[in-house]
């Protein structure tokens, strides 16, 4: 009876978005078990919506962790190298002091 809302898939998903903002409620009106349909439509939606949301707040969570982590690598890297110097170092004031 909805040909121009439900004609194919692309119509479809369009008319149900736009029922989830309340556009088109007189499909609802006119066909009691149509509701059905639209529920588990909003809640499909909603939890890909939430999917999307965790799924950047998480890759940002896991971003910023890598970079604390490199900069604690480079942190003990220059330390490493610091006390590897001054073992030379000391290596070399044993060597003279017992010439």
């Amino acid at each position: 009876d909805f040909p121009n809302y439900f004609g194919d898939l692309k119509l479809s998903f369009f008319s149900l978005f736009g029922l989830s903002s309340i556009n088109s409620a007189e499909v609802i009106e006119r066909f009691s078990w149509s509701w059905i349909y639209f529920v588990s439509y909003n809640f499909f939606e909603a939890s890909i919506i939430m999917n999307v949301i965790v799924g950047v707040i998480v890759d940002a969570v896991n971003d910023s962790r890598n970079e604390i982590s490199k900069e604690d690598n480079e942190k003990e890297n220059i330390s490493l190298e610091e006390l590897s110097k001054q073992l030379e170092e000391i290596k070399e004031i044993l060597k003279s002091k017992k010439v």
